[in-house]
């Protein structure tokens, strides 16, 4: 008695499907023909004429479906190719808080194909924007001043610059800011 009703749950499933993707946002049709050969080209010999090649145009209609579930799915897919990219030249690296950073998988930029790589390519990084270490330090400390800093995306993106110009630059009060 299951059997039955399992099988008319699937084609109610199957019609939801097929009513899922028959909802095309965009359509596009075409015809191209195929040359389908049906009797070679023969010489002329002796005993027979000349023959020129017989053959047919075969049509082939083409369909190319733009539907949500495809743009969708492609999204997925380049979404998934975007993170591999990045995962392959940055690799994985874990902050342990008694070890450092500990490094999971190794990524391109680390290698020293990657790092020619680098330097032929990529346009070098810009040089230290501050003047002094007392100069970051007082941006840094006005950027951070705001009770909700970590809230706005560009102030967090500027502490990050000042801290990696700190760094360049040796400050010591990176240390203990």
């Amino acid at each position: 008695m299951a059997g039955p009703l399992a099988i008319a749950g699937g084609e109610k499933a199957l019609a939801a499907v097929g009513k899922a993707v028959s909802n095309d946002l965009l359509v596009i049709q075409g015809r191209i023909f195929r040359k389908v050969i049906i009797e070679p080209a023969r010489r002329k010999t002796k005993t027979r004429p000349a023959q020129k090649e017989i053959f047919v145009l075969e049509p082939i209609d083409l369909e190319a479906h733009i539907n949500p579930v495809a743009i969708g799915l492609g999204a997925l897919g380049l979404g998934a190719a975007a993170l591999a990219a990045w995962v392959a030249w940055n690799g994985i690296k874990v902050g342990v808080p008694t070890i450092g950073t500990v490094t999971v998988i190794p990524g391109i930029k680390d290698t020293a194909r990657g790092q020619r790589f680098a330097e032929e390519h990529l346009p070098p990084p810009p040089p230290p924007t501050g003047n002094s270490c007392q100069d970051l330090h007082d941006r840094w400390r006005n950027l951070r001043s705001d009770p909700i800093w970590w809230l706005n995306p560009f102030k967090i993106v500027e502490l990050q610059a000042i801290e990696h110009d700190a760094t360049v630059l040796g400050c010591a009060w990176l240390a203990n800011p």
